[in-house]
């Protein structure tokens, strides 16, 4: 019979995996479905001119002005991260090792992101506008340097839970709740 928690395995482990793979399919499913409308945008002229004669403001962060540049790839890398964050969850839900050995990749590649986002905010948050020394919008800089603030507190605490988590499925005792492959179980038997 199948059952939602495994027997004899981490019930926290299990319902979080199981949340989580439910979560990045439901993102996984929107993101396919804007994919799909700029898809049939884009096959249109128009929509090409208007996007030939937009302009990218002046010290724009590098990642929007990236996925502003590169839409139709930042789009796909979208769908992607939500379809294979989708299938490693319920992999580590059921428990099966590429599962983990994929989760904790993938976890440790967000932790090292959210770590150097908090180094370098300006990644992501404009930086405050200066002519010679002098503010020139200081309302504006106000918000930008409370924003970077913020968004390195929280790239401090997502990326040390991102780096825990895949620390304990790495080294942690969840690790020997999963299924390893018939070779490795040969490998193990022949030693």
């Amino acid at each position: 019979m199948f059952s939602v928690l495994p027997e004899g395995k981490s019930k926290p482990l299990s319902l979080l995996a199981l949340g989580l793979g439910l979560f990045c399919g439901f993102m996984a499913a929107l993101s396919i479905g804007r994919f799909g409308l700029l898809i049939g945008m884009s096959s249109s002229p128009s929509f090409m001119m208007t996007m030939a004669q937009t302009t990218v403001p002046v010290e724009m962060p590098a990642l929007a002005a990236f996925a502003a540049e590169h839409i139709m790839l930042f789009f796909a890398a979208s769908v992607l991260l939500w379809l294979s964050s989708c299938v490693l969850a319920l992999g580590v839900w059921r428990r099966r090792e590429w599962g983990r050995q994929g989760a904790v990749l993938l976890l440790y590649l967000l932790s090292a992101a959210a770590f150097l986002t908090m180094l370098f905010p300006s990644l992501v948050v404009p930086r405050p506008l200066f002519y010679e020394g002098v503010s020139i919008a200081p309302q504006f800089n106000a918000v930008v340097g409370r924003a970077a603030y913020w968004l390195r507190i929280v790239s401090l605490c997502g990326g040390s839970l991102l780096l825990w988590w895949a620390l304990a499925l790495d080294r942690g005792p969840a690790r020997l709740e999963f299924e390893r492959g018939k070779n490795e179980k040969d490998k193990i038997h022949a030693a």
